[in-house]
């Protein structure tokens, strides 16, 4: 991991929207947007009666888990949670999670603005993280000796579960964990592929060739539903971690690289070109995440590109069956052969701790952490997924059964070799992320290349 730059205090809360806005990141929007209010669940007679050792404490939660979407991650935490919750009934639990993208930003800064943290809270680390570090919100778990007293928990993780909460300047701190990872690649339907005779491509010669060969019979061949612009800022990610491998991503963070020169504006004109020969469809910056899915599940386009862990979402309900249903590694530039095994992937949803919490608190919240991240639920999410969701414990197995399209992504995913996310994940600025995400997205509407590459840049030069 590359150094990261300390960002002023003073941003924390101008930038809060910023930092948490996803797609990728993180998870991205599977369902519709839910407005539901807070959940408090205070002790009731059903739960049981609160015990006289058990002093009554209160935590708060916000996350985009934790609640009923149609996320298999979000469905078994909530599933757990209540479970808990029944079981501890001298907790009372203040769940403020909401998995829409935009809701979650808004209660993130109205949370910090207002010094009220919560107890627990989901980020996606890096180094755009750091303005909640610095400013003394974030919990230390290291220096804190919370990851001391329960290594029983903090011990079954994988190193990568926290890499996005490390930094090398600050050795010997840690500030959170990741449950599981993110993959992408474009799922397919073999039938569409063997029915018109079209080779499922492995480089992206061929995927231009097979994009062209749809084309050729009036089908669209990768419909891009940028109107979510995370869809376009995986997809570039894809394209830079196959051009030049991780490396770029951290050479633009640290200014040695512009987004205007060349070999960069290069990787968004792949993006350009595909929309304007029509790979993407019509209506490419105003079709959604949904749309673009919803012509996948029923036929009408051969491939999606989206996340592993939404398999069975994106499966289960379609006019097609599991045996029909690929899903392929981005494909490789023959040229570069050295990229092949680069993918865009990462840690998933990140957890941290208020630095303000009580032990009690804290007793309590590693309590409901360890029952709803422990062995038990990890397994379930990965076995109801089919093997899609990529968990960080290391004691959770791959079921007996997988789904083929999850076990071809999978045995190509093992050969991996470079992963990193969007390049604006690793920016010290953290609102380039999502400017690069829309200017993308305007390129997908009729912006030169050149023109984008500038506006990236020009936020960058703005930003510092």
């Amino acid at each position: 991991m590359k150094p990261v730059r300390i960002i002023c205090i003073l941003l924390c809360v101008s930038l809060c929207a910023s930092l948490f806005l996803a797609g990728c990141q993180s998870p991205p929007a599977d369902a519709p947007a839910q407005d539901a209010p807070a959940q408090e669940t205070p002790a009731t007679e059903e739960a049981g009666e609160v015990q006289a050792d058990q002093e009554p404490v209160t935590i708060s939660i916000l996350t985009r888990a934790f609640n009923d979407n149609s996320n298999i991650f979000s469905l078994v935490t909530l599933e757990y949670l209540n479970e808990w919750m029944a079981m501890n009934p001298h907790v009372t639990v203040i769940n403020d999670s909401i998995f829409d993208e935009d809701q979650f930003n808004n209660r993130f800064s109205i949370a910090v603005a207002n010094d009220e943290m919560p107890t627990l809270f989901m980020s996606y680390g890096g180094q755009a993280f750091r303005t909640f570090i610095d400013a003394g919100l974030v919990l230390d778990l290291e220096q804190s000796g919370l990851m001391d007293r329960y290594d029983d928990f903090f011990g079954m993780l994988m190193p990568v579960a926290f890499s996005s909460q490390r930094f090398t300047d600050m050795p010997g701190s840690t500030f959170g964990f990741a449950m599981d990872m993110f993959a992408t690649g474009i799922y397919y339907n073999r039938s569409m592929f063997e029915e018109h005779g079209i080779a499922v491509p492995t480089t992206m010669e061929e995927l231009e060739d097979a994009f062209e060969a749809f084309m050729a019979l009036d089908i669209i061949p990768m419909a891009l539903g940028n109107g979510s612009p995370f869809m376009g800022g995986h997809l570039h990610a894809e394209i830079m971690m196959k051009m030049f491998g991780s490396d770029m991503m951290y050479r633009l963070a640290d200014r040695e690289v512009n987004w205007t020169d060349n070999e960069v504006i290069e990787s968004l004109r792949i993006i350009y070109d595909w929309n304007n020969r029509g790979f993407f469809g019509p209506d490419t910056p105003t079709l959604n995440m949904q749309g673009a899915r919803t012509l996948f599940k029923t036929g009408q386009t051969p491939m999606h590109h989206h996340l592993l862990h939404n398999y069975v979402v994106i499966v289960d309900d379609s006019e097609f069956t599991h045996e029909d249903a690929g899903l392929m590694p981005f494909p490789y530039f023959s040229d570069r052969p050295e990229h092949r095994n680069a993918f865009h992937s990462g840690t998933n949803m990140n957890f941290s701790f208020s630095a303000d919490a009580t032990e009690a608190e804290l007793e309590a919240v590693m309590s409901l952490v360890k029952h709803i991240f422990g062995r038990q639920a990890m397994q379930q999410m990965v076995d109801v997924s089919g093997g899609a969701v990529i968990p960080t414990r290391i004691d959770v197995e791959i079921p007996d059964f997988v789904q083929p399209g999850v076990r071809e992504f999978l045995e190509a995913f093992a050969m991996g070799t470079d992963f990193a996310k969007e390049a604006g994940e690793y920016d010290s600025n953290p609102a380039i992320r999502n400017v690069l995400r829309d200017s993308i997205q305007g390129m997908t509407a009729g912006v030169s290349p050149e023109d984008t590459a500038q506006i990236i840049q020009d936020a960058i030069n703005r930003g510092g």
